[in-house]
């Protein structure tokens, strides 16, 4: 979405099929034309594409209070997208307020480009964009919540 504030318009509509506001004007503040502007409309939807590892799984953390460990990598239909999360448990036995534990999920966001290279060590990596929206977060959440035995979702 473009923060309308940065630009001076004269009318405006929104198409509903590409989720973004048109303005009918021929330049903006910053001298841009409506093409330039659209174009990096366009390739802002790359800007935040983040590089996710796909490291071991079923590997337990240790840290000073207990362990943690991620036992799955699932890929989620969201609104005709894939979304990537990874599934896991937390094991508290060493606090000092007694055990616990819990199961969670990350959600990394929406997958742009499957497992496209390795890192140096021979991992996998996926290009995800991630959630930022709060509706889209809380719909997801349910479903995630859903179909697996978590006590929590959270999104990176």
């Amino acid at each position: 979405m473009i923060n309308v504030q940065l630009f001076k318009k004269t009318k405006w509509r929104t198409d509903a099929s590409e989720g973004i506001d048109l303005f009918d004007i021929s330049r903006y503040d910053n001298g841009l034309t409506w093409d330039e502007v659209f174009v990096q409309m366009k390739n802002k939807s790359t800007d935040n594409i983040v590089e996710y590892t796909h490291g071991p799984l079923d590997e337990s953390i240790v840290a000073i209070g207990g362990s943690f460990r991620i036992t799955e990598e699932k890929r989620l239909a969201y609104d005709g997208k894939e979304v990537l999360y990874l599934v896991g448990f937390a094991h508290m036995d060493n606090a000092c307020c007694g055990a616990w534990g819990c199961c969670y999920a990350i959600v990394k966001g929406v997958v742009e480009d499957w497992k496209c290279k390795e890192d140096q060590q021979g991992y996998a990596i996926t290009r995800v964009v991630p959630i930022a929206d709060q509706n889209e977060r809380d719909q997801i959440r349910k479903k995630i919540m859903s179909v697996e035995m978590v006590q929590q979702v959270v999104f990176t």
